[in-house]
């Protein structure tokens, strides 16, 4: 059999000591719960909370998919350019003059809007006051009055 080197060897008893502290940390046992099958965390169950959205300079850009799918966005404040971009949002809007939707399965009511452009698809816009100018570059979108 061969000696190890003087060198080699510490290599070896380092490693050696290393693999022995990091399996240490996990095989703690606690007496009093031995055998015991752990309980799960509890978790909230409370409604996500719809994100704070403000139009600034006449801009505000609403990404459905920053939000827990099911969680309304709702802003009520006035607003020159809205557009709405993500998957299978619901989202409420004050006044509007122009409404971009760049996305799909989004549904948006807005209390009153002046041109819609649509460039997803399976887009719905319910809208209040007179009838918007409609842009439609996608499929399946509908444009309807409260």
């Amino acid at each position: 059999m061969d000696r190890l080197s003087p060198r080699r060897g510490l290599t070896v008893l380092a490693l050696g000591a290393g693999l022995a502290a990091a399996l240490a940390g996990c095989t703690h046992t606690d007496p009093e719960t031995q055998g015991e099958t752990p309980s799960p965390t509890p978790t909230s169950t409370a409604a996500a909370q719809a994100p704070t959205l403000s139009c600034d300079d006449g801009f505000l850009l609403v990404d459905a998919d920053q939000v827990e799918r099911g969680t309304p966005i709702e802003v009520t404040e006035p607003c020159a350019t809205v557009s709405v971009v993500g998957t299978a949002g619901t989202v409420t809007l004050g006044d509007v003059e122009q409404l971009v939707l760049e996305g799909d399965a989004l549904n948006v009511v807005v209390d009153s809007v002046t041109r819609i452009a649509f460039a997803g698809d399976d887009d719905t816009v319910q809208y209040g006051g007179d009838s918007p100018e409609i842009d439609d570059q996608g499929d399946g979108n509908v444009a309807l009055p409260l």
